[in-house]
């Protein structure tokens, strides 16, 4: 059993995605909440938590103790290296959002004790990996301005809702447009859904 937690769906789809095609016999449960971790890990037993909490390291110390006594064999999988000293705790592993797809299935296979399912794994699919890539390129401002744009939010309301200039919205814009390598909202919209 595999829990997700990050506060961008775009994340947690994907690597719901690149589990559900790679390890189809894994069972996973989405948590979009710090508070979901909690409320499911009472419900049911999870082997793994994969996420990023994006907290103060203080916090995340807090947190990650909560959890240990929670469930003591929970392996935790950050997926950020912004934490990477926290080496005391046992069974707290890092992968960088930055991996190739190749790096993040490894990574499964060899920490996880996962194995791919060869006839159904992203491997074989360039046109999977090439939107993983694209997606994977994105900085965390960049996935939070796609998202509100996607949800119908104009480059002002966006700048107001991130207390942001136009102008930088207006460049965050183009920089997803060139690294989706999309022309326009409508095309990014069609490969989100897609993916």
């Amino acid at each position: 059993n595999i829990l997700i937690y990050d506060k961008f769906p775009i994340v947690r789809n994907a690597i719901m995605y690149i589990i559900e095609n790679n390890f189809p016999n894994t069972k996973i449960t989405i948590a979009k909440s710090i508070e979901d971790i909690f409320l499911l890990g009472f419900k049911q037993e999870f082997n793994i938590l994969f996420g990023d909490f994006d907290l103060e390291i203080r916090d995340i110390d807090i947190l990650l103790k909560k959890i240990k006594f929670l469930n003591p064999k929970l392996k935790i999988i950050f997926f950020s290296d912004k934490y990477s000293n926290l080496n005391s705790y046992d069974q707290v592993l890092f992968l960088n959002k930055n991996s190739s797809l190749k790096n993040i299935l490894d990574f499964f296979e060899t920490n996880l004790n996962l194995s791919i399912n060869s006839e159904k794994s992203l491997k074989c699919s360039e046109s999977n990996n090439k939107l993983i890539e694209q997606f994977s390129t994105l900085s965390n401002r960049e996935i939070q301005c796609a998202i509100l744009m996607l949800n119908g939010y104009s480059l002002i309301q966006i700048s107001r809702i991130l207390s942001l200039a136009l102008t930088t919205i207006s460049t965050y814009k183009t920089k997803i447009l060139k690294k989706t390598d999309t022309k326009n909202l409508i095309e990014l919209t069609m490969l989100f859904y897609k993916y």
